[in-house]
């Protein structure tokens, strides 16, 4: 017998429960607001702002740069 089993590794992030429903400018102010649905929630999130894990590094039009645990990914709009 060798030592005790090594762990297993984090399964990978579906990132389909992420998606990405497009800008939700308020005109009231000079952020610009992303709208992600986060497993079936919607978030309004500016960059820098978490929601369930899920931080928001960047907002564009037709997409978004978000890290979730230790991964980055773009996630384009739908």
């Amino acid at each position: 017998g060798g030592g005790p089993p090594a762990p297993a590794p984090p399964p990978p992030v579906n990132w389909e429960f992420l998606p990405y429903q497009g800008l939700a400018q308020e005109s009231h102010s000079t952020h610009i607001t992303a709208l992600l649905q986060v497993g079936g929630r919607s978030a309004f999130l500016k960059a820098g702002q978490t929601f369930e894990e899920v931080v928001l590094l960047a907002v564009f039009a037709d997409s978004v740069r978000v890290r979730f645990r230790d991964e980055e990914r773009v996630i384009r709009r739908k």
